[in-house]
C-alpha cells in the first residue's frame, strides 16, 4: 500500500476503472451482458467509496475517445450513462 503523502496521482482509481470498462465493452457483444458487468464493477467501485461525479466524467472522456468501441451500445454517452442507471 503506497504512503499518503507518496506521489501517486488520485485519478489512477478512476483510469484502472476505465481500462476495465473498455475491456468489456471490447470483449462483449450483447447489451445486458455488458450492462451487467459494468454495474458489479460500478457497485464495488461505489462501496469503494468513488464519487458519482468522476464516475459520470470517466465514462463520458472514455465514450468519446472510444466511440467506435461504444457505438454499438448506444448514439451518445448519456444515453450510454442512463443504461448503467447512474
Amino acid at each position: 500500500m503506497p504512503f499518503l503523502d507518496s506521489n501517486i496521482p488520485s485519478k489512477i482509481f478512476y483510469a484502472s476503472v476505465g481500462s476495465e470498462i473498455l475491456r468489456i465493452a471490447r470483449t462483449t457483444s450483447n447489451l445486458h451482458d455488458l450492462v451487467t458487468r459494468v454495474n458489479a464493477l460500478l457497485t464495488r467501485m461505489a462501496k469503494q467509496g468513488s464519487k458519482h461525479k468522476q464516475i459520470a466524467s470517466l465514462i463520458n472522456k472514455l465514450f468519446g475517445r472510444h466511440f467506435n468501441v461504444f457505438k454499438k451500445f448506444a448514439d451518445t454517452a448519456n444515453q450510454f450513462i442512463r443504461l448503467l442507471n447512474l
